[in-house]
């Protein structure tokens, strides 16, 4: 039998506990994805170099997450379409931006309200690969 009650996730020394609690919010959650941007070169095969193909932009990664609030609403939080969300009003989860090169220190952050945790039923948090390269191995994501 797996109890899943009480979730505790702990690092060099820090502990974060997401117990739901009726009365006490939890505090911010705060998910950060970072990346080192690299030059993408050209293949430099036959047909690249008979039509001059130039080397890919870059990459670029995105964070996002798709929730779910206790009224039943549900939708996504994500840079693609414009959707960043917001901290203090439904759907109490926002992303702080799109950094489109790896060249942001900070990268991109989703930052959950955990202090409106009793109207949150669920959220899951994805990143993907929105150009650049072909595979997570390639990305160098943080």
């Amino acid at each position: 039998m797996v109890n899943l009650s009480k979730i505790e996730l702990t690092k060099k020394g820090q502990s974060i506990n997401l117990t739901k609690s009726q009365h006490q919010g939890i505090g911010e959650i705060l998910v950060n994805l970072n990346w080192n941007q690299q030059s993408v070169k050209p293949s430099g095969g036959f047909l690249s170099s008979l039509f001059g193909t130039k080397a890919r932009s870059g990459i670029d990664l995105d964070l996002g997450c798709l929730y779910e609030l206790t009224d039943g609403s549900k939708s996504c939080v994500q840079a693609l379409g414009n959707a960043f969300g917001k901290l203090h009003s439904p759907p109490f989860v926002e992303l702080d931006g799109d950094d489109r090169t790896g060249m942001v220190s900070g990268g991109e952050n989703l930052r959950i309200n955990g202090d409106k945790v009793k109207d949150i039923k669920r959220v899951l948090v994805y990143a993907f690969i929105y150009e650049g390269v072909a595979n997570w191995s390639e990305a160098d994501g943080i």
